[in-house]
């Protein structure tokens, strides 16, 4: 699978270094976000754009939180099964988040203005 290009919505809380949580378009090239298993990673490049159609996916952690998270559709997501985009999820698909593993509960293509 070639992953091209992926985003999020603008208002997306990201992790960041430090414990922190930041809004995804306020984050600058060379701060530094926190991924799966607190590694850290240097943000490279930022970019910005009007995506026409999105998917919002709805998940379930194990504490039984409900959490939804605004994507493009070929925006790349970690699974127990390896890295999915956002079109290729599906009801079976179990997502690997900061929070451990999460239940996708629904998944709604939606398409803007």
């Amino acid at each position: 699978m070639r992953i091209v290009y992926g985003c999020l919505a603008e208002n997306t809380k990201i992790m960041m270094q430090d414990g922190s949580e930041k809004v995804i378009s306020s984050i600058n090239i060379g701060e530094t976000v926190l991924s799966r298993n607190d590694q850290p990673l240097r943000v490279e490049a930022v970019t910005s754009g009007q995506e026409r159609h999105y998917v919002d996916i709805t998940l379930r952690n194990n504490q039984g939180e409900i959490k939804t998270v605004t994507a493009s559709l070929g925006h790349p997501f970690i699974t127990t099964t390896g890295v999915v985009i956002a079109r290729e999820l599906n009801h079976d698909s179990q997502l690997i988040t900061l929070d451990g593993e999460c239940e996708l509960i629904s998944k709604v293509q939606q398409q803007g203005n």
